[in-house]
């Protein structure tokens, strides 16, 4: 979703996922809407045998780091894709928030999921 909003405010865009379905999922609604956004299935560390470019602005997004196992290596592969001068764009957030209740009221959940 991010990629194709980032696509309807006129960036030229690329998104990267591992999940064959997201990238499925991703390329059928940027053809129901007329997006230009290109879409690539694969690991992180094995991208730059899927892509050679550089890029303005390199975005990652919620939830993606949690998941990697070697956050050096990962570094690396940002710079590697990231024009001299460009920006890495870097949106998070812990865990704790999948504590909370529906309605991020009060503490529903336990953080250990016990």
């Amino acid at each position: 979703m991010d990629t194709i909003s980032l696509d309807r405010m006129g960036a030229k865009t690329t998104g990267i996922d591992l999940s064959d379905k997201a990238i499925a999922r991703a390329q059928e609604l940027a053809d129901q809407i007329g997006s230009n956004s290109k879409f690539i299935q694969s690991d992180i560390y094995d991208l730059a045998d899927k892509l050679d470019a550089q890029f303005d602005i390199v975005y990652t997004s919620y939830g993606t780091i949690g998941w990697l196992p070697d956050m050096d290596k990962w570094a690396k592969i940002v710079s590697k894709f990231l024009k001299p001068g460009g920006q890495f764009i870097f949106v998070e957030f812990h865990p704790v928030v999948w504590m909370f209740d529906e309605q991020f009221d009060k503490i529903g959940y336990n953080y250990f999921n016990v």
